[in-house]
């Protein structure tokens, strides 16, 4: 058979899905013409879509060590690699593919999700955005963007972005369930409840979408409707983490505690769960156990789980340039500078900025705050970083910095302040105090400053080693990269304190402290405290905020529908051995 009749009935061959045939006539057709790039490439195309991703790897190698340049050759070897889980060199494939066809969606869009898994997210982000352009009706570069963006916790850039992945490709499964969680975690129970019964209608044991019904319900705190939910999936238990982890979660809330610790037991002792795939879910389950075994008082295997939910999640990298971006702001932000900058022309006096670290109180204070009829509580919005990003720059060194030029321009500022204050006050009444809890803005008060110099800022302050092991012992974000190991935390929690001591003592703007522990110790006291600071009456509703309707969305969800608690205090004295390393760092 001569070499271009072999290649057009290998072509026809593919092209009538005839796959086992042409895999025959591939492998023959390489042995017989092992120096033709066509067959070679052909054949790696074949193994790729049998699924046989090693040797659709090898052949298309082969096909590129004769033809270096062939796209079709770099367009498989990356799609098979990135199937057989090497992210890295998908990439090298998918960049050397784009040199050659620059103006290819598809090539740009693959680069992007190859650095995404990789977690180069600051070069992904540019390669899927030049997808969108050249193709602005394509759904997967949407959809890797807001993947993208979920992880970093920018939760509505992300249902943005899903929606428009959702829009050009109607009815997609995986747009639609990773939709659902973010609006879940926005807050949008209703309209996530309306997108897994569409899956359902489709398919009534669709068990990702029941799933992601029950999480719902257990947010809403309607415990029965979520455990008639999940239980019927017991079978999944082994099978499926995140089936055994929301199973746990809703067995825990009616009180089934030893089910709740055999399920998690049981997934998590199977062999056949790939362990690489479902990281979120294991570490989640391991965190989930080790607060069982730490309500019935066995700290040791308590801390074992949450040692092991930990080394699931770990980012030296990015936890070094957070503390590095602490000391620039410190060195950046003087007293000097808030002489020689003219603020923006918005005084932001219904602005409430609640800071802090993590587990320090913050939901409970915004709670708090909330249940006041003059007080609207926005959560944790996202606006602001949203603002202040126009006035960072790239660094090698700590990520982002600021850039001197642009804080001195008045318009900036003045454009900045107005986008955050449309962005936050969106469908609320001007009339109300408007709260912005999002802890890590304390890195941002610097700005807060410059933008509402008469907005109040109230900082939550809890035991340096409660705070620190409730962010251990809790699995936050990937956008904390210090929380997983407790040298790291310690030395986040030290740059922390240093950069709050810097804004008290430079700040043109008034920080009021409250003390977690005198806060649950003398409720009274400390919530007139804090409405005095905003200027607003007692409202008996304030010491009853468990009794506010109003949806929270944090770790702390559960925690805010409770009347105030003392157990909590100094509960890191019961891992006083395993913490040792973290207060030598805080001593």
């Amino acid at each position: 058979m001569g070499s271009k009749t072999g290649i057009n009935k290998l072509l026809s061959l593919v092209k009538k899905n005839k796959l086992q045939q042409a895999l025959k006539l591939g492998t023959r057709l390489c042995k017989s013409e092992p120096y033709n790039a066509d067959a070679w490439s052909l054949l790696g195309s074949i193994h790729g879509q049998l699924g046989d991703y090693a040797n659709a790897l090898g052949a298309s190698q082969k096909a590129l060590t004769l033809q270096g340049n062939r796209l079709d050759a770099l367009s498989n070897a990356a799609f098979a690699s990135l199937s057989l889980g090497d992210a890295g060199n998908a990439t090298h494939y998918y960049a050397k593919g784009v040199t050659v066809s620059p103006e290819s969606p598809q090539l740009h869009n693959g680069l992007g999700c190859a650095l995404r898994i990789s977690g180069e997210y600051a070069q992904a982000i540019p390669a899927l955005q030049r997808a969108i352009s050249l193709q602005p009706a394509y759904a997967e570069p949407h959809y890797n963007l807001a993947l993208i963006f979920k992880t970093q916790g920018l939760i509505s850039h992300a249902i943005d972005s899903f929606r428009k992945a959702l829009l050009y490709k109607p009815n997609a499964e995986a747009v639609m369930l990773e939709l659902a969680t973010c609006l879940q975690q926005a807050g949008s129970f209703d309209e996530a409840l309306t997108l897994y019964n569409n899956l359902l209608k489709t398919n009534p044991e669709h068990r990702w979408a029941l799933t992601g019904k029950a999480s719902t319900y257990e947010m809403l705190g309607d415990y029965d409707q979520a455990w008639q939910t999940i239980n019927p999936l017991k079978h999944w238990l082994d099978k499926d983490p995140a089936v055994a982890d929301v199973y746990a979660t809703c067995a825990t809330r009616i009180g089934k505690q030893d089910e709740a610790k055999t399920a998690i037991e049981k997934c998590l002792s199977s062999h056949g769960i790939n362990i690489k795939a479902n990281q979120d879910r294991i570490s989640s389950m391991n965190f989930k156990l080790g607060l069982l075994h730490e309500k019935s008082a066995e700290y040791d295997k308590a801390f074992e789980c949450y040692k092991r939910a930990n080394e699931l999640h770990s980012n030296d990298q990015e936890a070094d340039k957070a503390i590095k971006f602490m000391a620039h702001t410190r060195n950046f932000f003087t007293a000097d500078l808030f002489k020689s900058v003219t603020p923006a022309n918005t005084s932001g006096d219904s602005l409430v900025f609640i800071v802090g670290m993590p587990r320090s109180g913050t939901s409970l204070v915004e709670q708090i705050l909330a249940s006041h009829t003059k007080v609207h509580g926005a959560g944790e919005s996202e606006a602001l970083t949203e603002s202040v990003a126009t006035f960072l720059s790239q660094s090698e060194v700590c990520g982002f910095e600021f850039d001197n030029n642009k804080i001195l321009q008045q318009p900036l500022l003045e454009t900045a302040a107005k986008n955050y204050l449309q962005k936050l006050f969106k469908g609320i009444d001007k009339n109300l105090f408007v709260t912005d809890k999002m802890p890590h803005n304390f890195l941002r008060l610097g700005m807060v400053a410059l933008l509402f110099p008469e907005a109040k800022i109230i900082h939550c302050m809890r035991d340096p080693m409660d705070t620190c092991l409730s962010i251990y012992s809790n699995g936050l974000s990937t956008a904390h990269p210090y929380a997983s190991d407790l040298e790291q935390l310690g030395q986040h929690y030290r740059a922390y304190t240093e950069l709050m001591n810097h804004w008290r003592a430079t700040l043109p703007v008034q920080i009021l402290d409250i003390h977690y522990e005198k806060l649950v110790e003398n409720p009274e006291d400390e919530i007139k405290h804090m409405l005095n600071f905003i200027h607003l009456p007692w409202e008996d509703a304030c010491l009853n905020h468990h009794q506010n309707e109003r949806q929270v969305t944090t770790i702390s969800y559960d925690q805010v529908r409770q009347p105030l608690y003392k157990s909590s205090i100094g509960r890191w004295q019961n891992f006083s051995r395993q913490l040792a390393p973290l207060k030598s760092v805080l001593d």
